[in-house]
């Protein structure tokens, strides 16, 4: 006797959307000058990068949530076209509409980038250029894992994807970020490609992914979720302070593999309080 497939699970998450604004607050908090007005929270937003952890968890959830619908998707016989319709139609409109504006208030070469989704590779290269649109970076990142990773999962179906997903991908980000520490031996500040490259964002995004697949096996029991957690926490809060040891680029790679375990943790987090509400709500 086989036994039944897995059925991803589809319920809201409404912790996920929670961490999602606690995200964008960190993001809007550190274009805030608070010099004058908070000091104190001025020091505390650049001692732990408070954009950096904003943008890092939302690559993590969107690995997580993409990853969830495709799932569901796949489950029920829907054609990837389907999903990317969908999901242009969440995106293009608004973006569109905002470059069309841009090219009457504020024309220049800048656009052609964000129109194509590479404003993270050319922003890299000219990280001495400024434009209105050097936040369109993580969207870009954002656009290229929604084109290739969805491709890839029906193309190798569910079972392979995620073994994709916990192994291949990984090993893609982790052999870019060796790659880029080899490249900086010289003493090269390569801090903006660490950043903004795509392939050292595919950590995050694939630790999404990873939750994902391992949703239903988390949430059997809590204490898995929990113990997951405290353990990308613990891995997380090292790589940071290992790499606040060292130079720019290096601290960057470093780094760049603490903040996605912190931001996998703060994820993991927001799971485990949505599963264990009835129990809090008990207790408290």
């Amino acid at each position: 006797m086989t036994a039944a497939p897995e059925r991803p699970l589809t319920d809201h998450l409404p912790t996920l959307d929670g961490l999602r604004g606690v995200a964008v607050l960190l993001v809007m908090l550190t274009h805030l000058s608070l010099t004058d007005a908070a000091p104190m929270l001025e020091v505390a937003k650049n001692a732990i990068r408070a954009g950096y952890l904003g943008v890092d968890i939302f690559f993590v959830l969107s690995g997580f949530l993409v990853t969830r619908i495709l799932r569901a998707d796949w489950a029920r016989g829907r054609t990837l076209g389907r999903f990317l319709w969908r999901r242009s139609l969440r995106i293009f409109p608004a973006y569109y509409l905002l470059l069309a504006v841009l090219l009457v208030v504020a024309p220049g070469s800048y656009l052609l980038p964000c129109l194509l989704y590479v404003s993270n590779i050319t922003d890299a290269m000219h990280e001495e250029l400024t434009h209105p649109m050097r936040h369109a970076w993580s969207l870009a990142i954002e656009e290229q894992f929604y084109l290739l990773w969805p491709a890839v999962f029906y193309l190798v179906g569910d079972r392979r994807g995620r073994w994709i997903a916990w192994c291949v991908m990984p090993c893609i980000a982790l052999l870019t970020l060796a790659f880029i520490l080899w490249l900086s031996r010289d003493g090269r500040d390569l801090g903006a490609w660490v950043y903004r490259l795509p392939l050292t964002r595919l950590l995050s995004l694939s630790l999404g992914c990873s939750i994902a697949f391992l949703e239903p096996w988390l949430r059997e029991r809590r204490s898995r979720m929990f113990l997951t957690a405290m353990a990308c926490a613990a891995l997380g809060a090292f790589m940071l302070l290992l790499g606040a040891r060292y130079g720019k680029t290096t601290s960057g790679t470093l780094g760049t593999v603490g903040f996605s375990l912190v931001s996998t943790w703060a994820v993991l987090t927001a799971m485990w309080l949505h599963t264990a509400g009835p129990l809090l709500r008990a207790i408290l």
